[in-house]
């Protein structure tokens, strides 16, 4: 095999390699996108109620959103 070939072999598996990192990344970013927005709605969620048992619940749901959120930025960095 000529070093050309080995060459284009090596820039092709590197080119799909370069695109399944880019699709992992949007998924993480949209991960985070997501878990984002819900903890905000629970976050609105726990401002709006009156009773303390739905307070800390929508708060615990938010808090369990910010780790999503954290894990997914951790997996894009």
């Amino acid at each position: 095999m000529a070093r050309s070939d080995t060459l284009r072999s090596e820039i092709a598996r590197l080119q799909a390699k370069k695109g399944g990192l880019a699709e992992d990344i949007a998924k993480a970013e949209k991960t985070a996108a997501t878990a984002r927005e819900a903890a905000r709605k629970k976050r609105d969620q726990a401002s709006r109620s009156k009773s303390t048992t739905s307070l800390k619940s929508a708060m615990t749901a938010a808090e369990r959103e910010d780790k999503k959120v954290a894990k997914a930025e951790k997996d894009v960095a």
